[in-house]
């Protein structure tokens, strides 16, 4: 597939964002805002836990970043609440970009499809940002391209940081669903691509366990109680900001365990990408 045609996908998120522009567009539509509130605060909390175990936090502020795939702001409040020393953005979406420049007077927002060759970002950064992007990603080649393109605009000794669909087992479904709209790859797929790219995973931990839909697991019957699980959250809280707030609360909770049990993880995973060294 030519990696010059642009985002199939560009419409939807157009769409999606034009109706709801809030945590929704990026999270989860069908569910409630204040799920989706819950679950961008334990991504937050995992990003944290990331930038600490690699002696990242005091030095953010020092840093130049770039975030990609901005969506409704979220990350680039995130890396303002820690006074980086610079700070950019990109979107897909032209509904995107127009808001952010709007809520972010100060921070220069660029129309990106990072799946394209030649992104229009110059120079390069400490560190660079995509959180839950790759995964909406559907060809391969443009998915290689996005990552190539990671490299090339990520500064010697600096840092991306990724939140995505990885792989460490398997779905026991589809993991790439024909017209779906969110694709894994796996753990071998994901270094594999990442080394042609000149880079290489040095660290990894799970995201979430309880507040977006899982089954990365070991065997089949886990991965379809999860499946389930998810399904009962749909039922429960669709529709329900109060259902949404308790039972997102309750999943929260739960995750502050899960994920520091040492368990790889059965849905996103949060991982620190570097340059490799020869």
């Amino acid at each position: 597939m030519d990696a010059s045609r642009v985002d199939p996908h560009r419409a939807y998120w157009e769409s999606v964002l034009g109706e709801r522009y809030d945590l929704r567009g990026t999270g989860f539509p069908d569910l409630p805002l204040s799920w989706n509130r819950w679950l961008y605060r334990q991504m937050r909390g995992s990003v944290d836990r990331l930038l600490a175990r690699n002696d990242l936090t005091s030095r953010i502020a020092d840093a130049s970043v770039l975030d990609i795939g901005s969506g409704v702001g979220h990350w680039l409040q995130y890396w303002t609440d820690r006074n980086v020393a610079s700070l950019q953005g990109g979107d897909l979406t032209a509904t995107a970009v127009k808001e952010l420049r709007r809520r972010f007077p100060t921070v220069p927002m660029a129309a990106v499809d990072i799946g394209l060759p030649d992104p229009p970002f110059r120079g390069r950064y400490d560190v660079i940002s995509m959180m839950a992007v790759l995964q909406h990603i559907a060809d391969d080649v443009r998915w290689r391209q996005a990552l190539v393109n990671l490299g090339a605009l990520l500064a010697d000794g600096g840092a991306g940081v990724i939140i995505d669909t990885l792989l460490v087992h398997r779905m026991w479904v589809d993991p790439k669903p024909e017209g779906g709209l969110s694709w894994s790859r796996s753990k071998a797929e994901w270094e594999e691509a990442l080394a042609d790219a000149g880079l290489v995973i040095v660290d990894r931990i799970p995201t979430t366990f309880t507040l977006a839909v899982g089954g990365d697991t070991a065997r089949a019957v886990a991965s379809r109680a999860w499946r389930r699980y998810w399904r009962f959250v749909q039922k429960v809280t669709s529709g329900h900001e109060m259902a949404g707030q308790l039972g997102g609360a309750l999943a929260y909770g739960v995750d502050q365990l899960l994920v520091r049990s040492g368990l790889p993880g059965v849905t996103s995973k949060t991982f620190l990408v570097r340059h490799r060294v020869a």
